[in-house]
């Protein structure tokens, strides 16, 4: 375990390969919820108490705090979160139009060479397992 919120434990997840030697390295980051309201749910803070047995403890829970801090900063500038701005509507509505006329230039294809997704169909699927 590297950090803990006041709802959120994130933990340190390490591959050693065959030598011993760090392979690759993970964080999982868990919440704890309450089971009827199912609201973030007050979980006990982390304390280190021997730092002989890992020196950089200290270290990593104070990265920990960084990573939460940007999580919760990606989270609020989300889109999920904020509207499009105006230049960002702007670019969507470009977008949009461009698409418009790239479907009516399909539609007037005369030679059929592009179809329309919308016009497609699967005929066969073909699973191969070597």
């Amino acid at each position: 375990m590297t950090f803990t919120g006041s709802s959120s434990i994130e933990t340190r997840i390490d591959v050693l390969n065959h030598e011993g030697r760090l392979y690759c390295s993970a964080f999982y980051v868990m919440v704890a919820r309450d089971k009827v309201s199912h609201k973030a749910r007050q979980i006990p803070s982390l304390q280190v108490k021997d730092e002989s047995q890992d020196p950089n403890s200290d270290l990593r829970c104070q990265i920990g705090k960084l990573r939460q801090q940007e999580r919760k900063n990606s989270l609020k500038n989300s889109v999920y979160s904020i509207p499009p701005n105006s230049g960002e509507s702007k670019l969507l509505h470009e977008i949009f139009l461009k698409q418009l006329v790239d479907d009516e230039i399909i539609s007037a294809n005369e030679e059929g060479e592009c179809v329309k997704m919308s016009e497609t169909r699967a005929e066969k699927t073909v699973i191969k397992q070597s």
